[in-house]
């Protein structure tokens, strides 16, 4: 299977060789296992645990039939996490972007803003894209803070639009348009 080597270094001088490859279906376990933790899918619009045969029929529906692209990357030949595209639109040239990092030993250390950078060079060079975005909670601090460094911005908030233990939180629409 081909890997792709990321063009950057991290921050604080952590280095580490850091590569990405298409997900397929044997990585369902791993993917469900990451996804599953509290830490994780917390920040996810659907907050809720998923079943294996829940993600095999979101792979078959979604990465199979190309409605969504996704990848794994590693770090040290170690998977660490996922990024994809959905809502894939070829015609106005756009796509949503997602991100998580399911190994805990590498948050915090620039890993998801390298990520990220190298993230939107596919979705621009590669899938001829003009424009990606993505929904993020305003409490996630580290993830806001890690797109705006990946060269997003805001576009918007949707002031109170989801409701956890008895609480409303913003969601911020964030975007990166190609400027080629």
């Amino acid at each position: 299977m081909k890997t792709y080597n990321l063009e950057s270094t991290i921050s604080h001088n952590l280095q580490r060789n850091i590569t990405y490859r298409k997900s397929t279906i044997a990585d369902a376990e791993q993917i469900v296992k990451w996804r599953n933790q509290e830490n994780i899918y917390k920040w996810f619009i659907n907050r809720r645990t998923i079943t294996l045969q829940e993600h095999i029929n979101w792979f078959n529906n979604n990465v199979l039939n190309e409605k969504v692209i996704q990848f794994i990357f590693s770090a040290d030949e170690k998977d660490i996490g996922v990024f994809s595209f959905g809502e894939l639109n070829y015609i106005d040239k756009n796509c949503e972007y997602e991100i998580y990092i399911g190994e805990q030993d590498f948050f915090g250390k620039g890993i998801g803003t390298l990520v990220t950078k190298s993230a939107l060079k596919i979705a621009f060079n590669e899938l001829n894209m003009h424009k990606v975005y993505l929904r993020v909670y305003s409490e996630n601090i580290g993830a806001v803070k890690a797109y705006r460094n990946s060269g997003f911005t805001v576009e918007g908030v949707l002031k109170e639009q989801v409701f956890i233990n008895n609480k409303y939180f913003d969601i911020i629409m964030m975007s990166v348009i190609n400027e080629v």
